[in-house]
C-alpha cells in the first residue's frame, strides 16, 4: 500500500474481506528502503474485553471506500485472529515479526480486492 505517510493510517478503521470491521491502525511500518511511501505492516487493536494487538500484511490492503476512510485487508477475521499476538511495537522486535511474517505466509487469499468505485 502506498501512503504518504504512516500517520493517513493511523486511527483508521480496517475490515476484513467480508467488510466486517477488525478496529483500527494503531501503527504502520513501513520499509526500510529508499521509498518511504511504503507501508508493510499494519498494526490493528482488535475491539473486546481481552484487546489484543494484530499484524497484518498491508502490501494487498486497499481503501474499502470512495472516500478513503476504511481499509479493506485480504484475509478473515478468523485468520487476523489466529495469527501471532503482537504488541503496538512488537515488530521492531526481528523473532516476532519472523513469527508473523511465517503465520501470513502460510495463509490464503480468497476474495478480490474492492472496486471503491462501486461503493455507493
Amino acid at each position: 500500500m502506498n501512503v504518504q505517510w504512516d500517520t493517513e493510517l493511523v486511527g483508521r478503521p480496517v475490515v476484513d474481506e467480508d467488510g466486517h470491521r477488525l478496529g483500527r491502525v494503531t501503527t504502520a511500518y513501513g520499509t526500510c528502503t529508499p521509498d518511504l511511501y511504503s507501508v508493510v505492516w499494519l498494526v490493528v487493536r482488535l475491539p473486546g474485553i481481552r484487546r489484543r494487538w494484530r499484524a497484518i500484511p498491508a502490501t494487498e490492503a486497499c481503501w474499502d471506500d470512495a472516500g478513503q476512510t476504511r481499509l479493506w485487508v485480504p484475509y478473515q477475521r478468523a485468520q487476523i485472529q489466529a495469527s501471532p499476538a503482537v504488541d503496538h511495537n512488537a515488530l521492531d522486535d526481528a523473532a516476532r515479526r519472523n513469527d508473523v511474517e511465517q503465520f501470513y505466509a502460510a495463509q490464503t487469499r480468497i476474495s478480490p480486492a474492492p472496486d471503491p468505485s462501486a461503493v455507493t
